[in-house]
């Protein structure tokens, strides 16, 4: 689907943001794990009454029904031919040199830091892995591990939702423990002292900050994220092995090592776009990190996630969170049980 190379009426450039509309909500309401191809994965991960939208008003509300349409010719067939490969559509779009010059910002973020072309050229379309099932371990407070830092929301392992996390918005998490969690902070703070070790912190960003901008030459932040994120969507999606497991890990050590060289094309101190990318690729790869050693170390299906050579859940990591801590030797994958209190789960 593509504009018109010379859209000079009103009702063209409608038409063309309608058309685009209208692939965003197949992308939204179209069942990922349909893409990856494999019928066991929707007879594992969803219960016999889920309902599942499939767009065009149509739904489904058995795994064995969708599982089903997984397995039909014409699904097989358009995975055969790459379409949709591990949950990601690709769609391609046009854009003119007129569109790429009233969004000058936007058109140097995409040339400069993604290494594409927005005038004259045709960019991917895909939806992201935009949500972690899981975070930063934290207590009913919101407090962590490390004294005085509390999170909450999406970037909490706080564990509201359980299985129904995946086609959620996390603002039940951030609704019931944002105000729990902005009182204990509060709590936390109150009448304490300045401390000189705040000071340090403080130092040290802003020291790093300086090495990176210092930085010449190095692999390119864009590149390096590209990468990852390849790795990831092929070896640590929706369906998963150890092979590909180990793969990957090899892969994100590798990058972990070019970054640590890596700087930033800009040396603009007002707003960089360029710094910003290089410290969401550091979190990133933080994050692959942990993805990876908590797939490989759960030697199970369960939920979303799905092990081709372990297609049974496995009742020794019922009742169980899967923690993964860092040291010097890498992440080390481990397990905290869940805390049950007033409401116990179902026996079935």
């Amino acid at each position: 689907m593509s504009t018109p190379q010379n859209s000079s009426t009103l009702e063209d450039r409608l038409r063309a943001v309608e058309d685009t509309l209208a692939i965003y909500h197949l992308i939204a309401s179209h069942p990922p794990a349909a893409d990856t191809g494999n019928d066991n994965y929707y007879r594992n991960a969803f219960t016999p009454n889920g309902t599942i939208d499939l767009g065009g008003g149509k739904a489904k509300t058995c795994n064995n029904e969708i599982a089903t349409i997984v397995k039909t010719p014409e699904h097989q067939a358009a995975i055969a031919a790459g379409q949709g490969e591990d949950g990601c559509v690709s769609l391609e779009y046009d854009f003119d040199k007129g569109l790429a010059d009233r969004f000058f910002n936007t058109n140097h973020r995409v040339s400069g830091l993604a290494g594409l072309k927005l005038a004259g050229g045709k960019l991917p379309v895909r939806p992201a892995m935009h949500r972690l099932l899981g975070g930063v371990a934290v207590n009913h407070e919101g407090a962590t591990n490390i004294n005085g830092l509390f999170a909450v929301g999406e970037c909490a392992g706080a564990a509201v939702h359980g299985a129904f996390g995946l086609p959620g918005n996390f603002l039940l998490a951030s609704l019931t423990l944002a105000r729990r969690t902005g009182r204990a902070a509060a709590d936390y703070t109150g009448g304490r002292p300045h401390k000189p070790e705040t000071d340090r912190l403080v130092d040290h960003a802003e020291t790093r900050r300086l090495n990176i901008f210092r930085r010449e030459g190095g692999a390119s932040v864009a590149a390096l994220r590209k990468e990852l994120a390849a790795a990831m969507h092929q070896h640590a999606g929706l369906t998963r092995n150890a092979a590909g497991l180990s793969g990957a890990a090899q892969t994100v050590e590798r990058i972990t090592e070019d970054y640590k060289t890596a700087g930033v094309t800009s040396r603009n101190q007002d707003y960089n776009f360029g710094y910003l990318h290089h410290l969401e690729l550091g979190y990133l790869l933080d994050a692959a990190r942990a993805i990876v050693a908590s797939a490989a170390a759960r030697q199970e299906s369960r939920g979303v996630h799905y092990r081709t050579d372990f297609p049974s859940p496995d009742a020794g990591h019922g009742g169980h969170h899967t923690l993964v801590t860092h040291s010097g030797g890498g992440p080390v994958a481990g397990q905290r049980p869940v805390e049950m209190s007033r409401w116990q789960p179902d026996a079935n």
